[in-house]
């Protein structure tokens, strides 16, 4: 006979429950973001501006303007790409294999933590390999570096783990935290700081929306000074990037680096906070 807290316990054990998998190719906070803004946007549209008696054109582009840098100062958060680099390799699993197998990496560093991705064929190229993925590896690891060591101790956790040499390669680059080369100090000040600016951002976006309906004025003030720590994360996190340019070397091939989409869409919505106040 079953008890009440019987539910998931395989023969009178602790509970047991599924692991959660997470997608490699998908973020779910990432996700996220986009449904709650554009959910916020639709009950606006839908609810909120066929109430307005007058201009309801300008108050709809109005607030979808203000949805827009809402959103990017949340994805310039969370998200990975304000420093991106792909490319094909050829390379092993691990670095006592002797087959090399083509695959293709990607690197994805974002303010708080960086992805690295990587598909690689389980074959070297001869067989047929378009079977629906089945006969291809998926990897998707995150590194965060909220402390100064906190890469380094990531690493000899991926090293016991058995990462692909690949990610680890990439790891053991970003974990250099001094001499010439600290490439992830560089990076960590840097998200570091544009961070805390576009918190700040973020606090002057939701004065400016306060005041929208109780001082007009005084909201596209703050909106301007909103698009203005907008631009100020930009160009500091651009001041702040590693001297000289970050380049991965691998055996046939260089990961140069290139600004992200993020990088651009604060820009973006810089940009468009000058229009709002116009």
């Amino acid at each position: 006979m079953r008890g009440w807290f019987d539910a998931f316990r395989e023969g009178g054990g602790p509970t047991l429950y599924e692991s959660e998998r997470t997608a490699a190719s998908h973020d779910n906070i990432l996700i996220a973001i986009y449904t709650s803004i554009g959910a916020l946007f639709l009950v606006f549209l839908l609810v909120i501006v066929p109430a307005i008696r007058r201009n309801k054109i300008p108050t709809a582009v109005l607030m979808g303007a203000s949805l827009y840098v809402l959103a990017s100062i949340l994805l310039g958060h969370f998200s990975t790409s304000w420093h991106v680099s792909s490319s094909d390799i050829l390379t092993t699993y691990k670095h006592s294999a002797g087959l090399r197998l083509p695959g293709k990496i990607g690197v994805n560093i974002g303010l708080m933590y960086f992805n690295v991705t990587l598909q690689m064929s389980e074959s070297n190229g001869t067989d047929n390999s378009n079977s629906h993925g089945r006969n291809r590896l998926f990897f998707n690891e995150r590194f965060t570096w909220s402390e100064v060591d906190e890469v380094e101790r990531q690493l000899q956790a991926s090293l016991q783990r058995g990462y692909p040499s690949p990610i680890v390669s990439v790891a053991e680059t970003l974990a250099l935290d001094d001499g010439t080369f600290a490439w992830g100090r560089s990076y960590r000040i840097a998200g570091y700081y544009s961070d805390v600016i576009l918190w700040t951002a973020l606090a002057l976006w939701m004065i400016s929306n306060i005041l929208f309906s109780l001082v007009p004025r005084f909201s596209g003030y703050f909106m301007l000074l909103t698009g203005a720590f907008l631009f100020l994360c930009d160009a500091i996190y651009a001041q702040l990037l590693p001297t000289p340019a970050l380049t991965i070397r691998f055996e046939d091939t260089l990961l140069f680096f290139r600004y992200g989409w993020c990088f651009w869409m604060i820009l973006t919505a810089g940009s468009s906070t000058l229009n709002l106040t116009r």
